[in-house]
């Protein structure tokens, strides 16, 4: 959806098919998409779509650069001709996802689309994930852990199923209109 808008604004942009890292002890298949915008001769990484670790804006497609988002410091590395994301942690810098530099087309997007949105062992079928940018950091809830990332407040706590309506609506601004599957108490 975000590459349709873009390319009705004008942007020329591919889409890159990803494998996501976090987690990972066995290769995973290409089911994460993000964007490489070509803006005024320069590369950009574009990505709406990736969980509590999300970019906050777009980075220079440039390896081996360290770049700031908000209170994230992000780089990519060369990877066997592969773009690796990574993250700079506490423990040091943590793979996210590897992304093919090969452009794909919406048509091949469509498998691990339906991958994640329908099979049972989807990480997406298995547990809540929601994901709010604020002017300051960022609110994350996945599964049953809340993680409020921000200037002036620091949560990191799992919350129960009898709180997540309420979690929902005051730390997400979301008002379910039946309860998920998920919330089930």
């Amino acid at each position: 959806l975000f590459a349709a808008v873009l390319r009705a604004l004008g942007y020329e942009l591919d889409l890159l098919a990803g494998r996501v890292l976090i987690g990972a002890t066995a290769p995973r298949p290409h089911t994460h998409l993000a964007l490489r915008v070509h803006l005024e001769g320069e590369e950009i990484l574009s990505d709406v779509g990736y969980g509590r670790t999300a970019l906050r804006g777009p980075l220079t497609f440039a390896t081996d650069v360290e770049q700031t988002l908000g209170t994230d410091r992000f780089r990519l590395v060369d990877e066997d001709g592969e773009f690796l994301l990574e993250l700079l942690t506490p423990d040091g810098w943590e793979a996210q996802y590897l992304l093919d530099p090969r452009p794909e087309y919406v048509v091949d997007c469509e498998m691990g689309n339906h991958f994640v949105a329908t099979h049972p062992e989807s990480t997406m079928k298995q547990r809540l994930m929601v994901l709010r940018p604020t002017a300051t950091g960022k609110r994350s809830l996945g599964g049953s852990r809340l993680v409020v990332d921000e200037a002036d407040r620091q949560v990191d706590r799992v919350i129960t199923a009898d709180e997540a309506e309420a979690v929902l609506r005051e730390e997400f601004g979301l008002v379910l209109p039946a309860p998920l599957p998920y919330l089930e108490r």
